[in-house]
């Protein structure tokens, strides 16, 4: 169902791993204290990418989240925190969606070729810093 979960406050380090082919979510991390920190690998061919939420905390690096049938990251909720870097997002669904309330600091990444949008932010409190990125083709 899932490739990796984490939730109730516990953390993990993912580095240089294959996550592919899941019904569900690449990478679940649910719940207040719940940590996650990706470095580099790829996450692809799952149900949805990475997803965060319940004030979950993700740092994500140097990976390659593409292909996924929905979203490639998605944080919801208040105090749910994203901080993506160097990252190729691209072939989802939707590149990066933000909404009800959660924060995603964006740097350095290429988000294209996403079906719809490539950074989606929804609903009041829900914030995005994006800093150079590249972010061209999506939603053709």
């Amino acid at each position: 169902v899932r490739g990796v979960g984490v939730q109730g406050g516990a953390s993990i380090e993912v580095a240089e791993c294959k996550i592919v082919n899941n019904a569900q979510e690449g990478i679940f991390v649910s719940g207040r204290g719940s940590r996650l920190m990706l470095r580099g690998g790829e996450v692809r061919r799952n149900g949805r990418g990475v997803v965060g939420q319940t004030k979950a905390f993700l740092m994500i690096s140097g990976a390659e989240i593409t292909n996924n049938t929905e979203g490639g990251v998605l944080v919801s909720d208040a105090e749910t925190l994203v901080s993506l870097t160097g990252s190729n997002i691209s072939h989802n669904l939707r590149g990066i969606g933000v909404q009800l309330g959660a924060t995603a600091e964006v740097q350095g990444n290429r988000i294209e070729g996403n079906g719809a949008e490539g950074v989606y932010v929804s609903r009041a409190g829900s914030r995005a810093l994006l800093v150079r990125n590249q972010i061209m083709g999506n939603g053709v």
